[in-house]
């Protein structure tokens, strides 16, 4: 197991959201490590600073639900429904 790499699963889009965030704030603090004696960490001391991310973002389910609701939303629009 490597210690410099981090692999996490979310299986709802609030834990893909908190990932990603973590993620985030993570990268920072290593680059703050990296420029200690920075206040912050300028967008060309990035760009130089090797990284690699890989994202595999399954988003069938939320488009599935999305379009089912569409659909029920339509019909029911469609609908000449009074109360």
């Amino acid at each position: 197991m490597n210690p410099n790499h981090d692999q996490w699963t979310a299986t709802n889009a609030q834990e893909a959201l908190n990932l990603l965030a973590a993620a985030e704030k993570l990268i920072e603090a290593r680059l703050t490590a990296l420029y200690p004696a920075e206040n912050f960490v300028r967008g060309e001391q990035k760009k130089a600073v090797p990284l690699r991310i890989r994202i595999d973002l399954d988003l069938t389910e939320l488009h599935t639900v999305t379009s089912e609701t569409r659909a029920l939303q339509t019909a029911f629009d469609a609908d000449d429904y009074t109360a």
